[in-house]
């Protein structure tokens, strides 16, 4: 399951959140003292941080791996987060008051070109239109609802619909704009036999990768972390039914996955873990 465009950074940032996880479950007291050791040295391969037990003085390594299926997923979405972008620019500039208004959502249900150029005209397009159709409004014109409930639609240059969200999709969130990519080019992500074989192959080889960087640290509990980036919903799934199945996972002692648990509709969740397998 997806949760924003992953970005190359310090994933040990994003550790502590699981550190703290950690601690609560197994009632420890590990305090990140060593954070970014594969930045500090590039002599060798290191994990992304060391903690230890401030209790026992048990020392603790933890890599991250994320996993993004498909392959060409992280491209797609950046460009739909570009156009998304593009649009809220466009309506503050043009109808702020519209934009300001909570529950407004785009619905685009072609393609987007991947071209910045071409997605800045079609944005700038879109909210002419729809300026335009409420200025018909304010004017007097008779105004009645399309069958998706929306205030306006068209083909041009995308497949579109904008209006307010229907009454039982609305969480009570105070977002005022947002935009949905459904239908069409979008429905091809869904799970095929070559993703799952994509993903069995990817977590043996970051288990494998994991290993080279444990190298040294064999005082130390190893822990692998697995996140992953996708619109199927059941990517956790076959992450998990991928490590079931390798019998060996050399010196890492346990394999986690990071993955969100949604609140409402509109993006917000918080983070959970859980283990797939300890040796």
């Amino acid at each position: 399951m997806m949760y924003g465009v992953p970005l190359k950074r310090m994933e040990w940032l994003e550790l502590s959140p699981f550190i703290e996880h950690y601690n609560y479950t197994y009632n420890t007291d590990f305090h990140i003292t060593e954070p970014g050791i594969d930045l500090k040295d590039s002599s060798r391969k290191h994990p992304e941080l060391l903690a230890v037990d401030k209790k026992s003085g048990q020392r603790m390594v933890i890599e991250k791996k994320t996993i993004v299926v498909p392959k060409d997923y992280v491209g797609f979405a950046s460009n739909n987060q570009l156009f998304t972008d593009e649009m809220v620019f466009q309506l503050r500039q043009k109808i702020p008051g519209l934009f300001q208004s909570e529950g407004n959502v785009l619905v685009v249900s072609s393609p987007i070109p991947r071209d910045k150029k071409l997605i800045a005209a079609y944005a700038e397009s879109i909210v002419d239109q729809i300026l335009e159709r409420f200025k018909q409004i304010v004017a007097g014109s008779k105004f009645t609802p399309n069958e998706d409930n929306s205030t306006v639609s068209s083909e041009l240059p995308v497949k579109w619909a904008f209006g307010k969200k229907r009454i039982d999709e609305d969480t009570g969130s105070t977002q005022p704009f947002s935009v949905q990519f459904v239908g069409g080019t979008y429905d091809r992500f869904r799970t095929t036999a070559s993703d799952v074989q994509y993903v069995q192959d990817e977590v043996k080889k970051r288990i494998e990768e994991a290993n080279k960087k444990f190298e040294g640290y064999e005082d130390c509990i190893k822990l692998l972390m697995f996140s992953c980036y996708s619109p199927y919903v059941d990517t956790d799934r076959h992450i998990q039914e991928a490590v079931s199945v390798i019998p060996d996972y050399g010196r890492v002692d346990g394999i986690w996955l990071e993955a969100p648990e949604w609140l409402d509709d509109d993006d917000h969740y918080e983070m959970s873990y859980r283990v797939l397998g300890e040796r």
